[in-house]
Order: C-alpha cells, then sequence, then structure tokens
C-alpha cells in the first residue's frame, strides 16, 4: 500500500476509482481513517520528490547560447602599438 500511494504522490500513477457498490461494502466493513502523521509524512515525501525531479529537469536543459549579461565569445586580442 505504501508503495502504491509513493507512486500516486510522485505522479506515476494515477488513483484509482471503485465503484460505488464496492465502495459502500469495504466501507462498511472495514474502518477507514486518515492518520494526520501519515499524511504529513506523505506530503513531506512528496515535495522531496517534486524538488529532486525539478532539479533534474533543470539540469538536462540545454543553457541558451547567448542569454543578456552572458558573452560567450572570447575576449579580442589588444591592438598591437
Amino acid at each position: 500500500m505504501e508503495s502504491y500511494l509513493d507512486r500516486i504522490m510522485a505522479a506515476r500513477r494515477s488513483r484509482c476509482r471503485f465503484p460505488a457498490p464496492l465502495q459502500i461494502m469495504l466501507l462498511d466493513k472495514y474502518d477507514a481513517k486518515v492518520n494526520p502523521a501519515g499524511l504529513e509524512r506523505a506530503v513531506e515525501r512528496a515535495a522531496k520528490l517534486r524538488v529532486s525531479a525539478d532539479s533534474a529537469r533543470a539540469a538536462s536543459q540545454p543553457s541558451p547560447p547567448f542569454a543578456p549579461g552572458r558573452s560567450t565569445a572570447a575576449p579580442a586580442p589588444a591592438p598591437k602599438p
């Protein structure tokens, strides 16, 4: 279950939807609760994954050949007297 939720938080897997009759049966049979500490942990893990993915994406982007304020050309030689 934890790895499934990790994949959902990392946006590598979408949340599955259950048909209403099955959902009602499961809710009647099993107790469902949200653990605040677990939810906070999941949000922290998702934030770390997002930062990691964003930095990897930025590192894989080619740098522009010219950016304002940045010269790519070598300095010109000094004039000879």
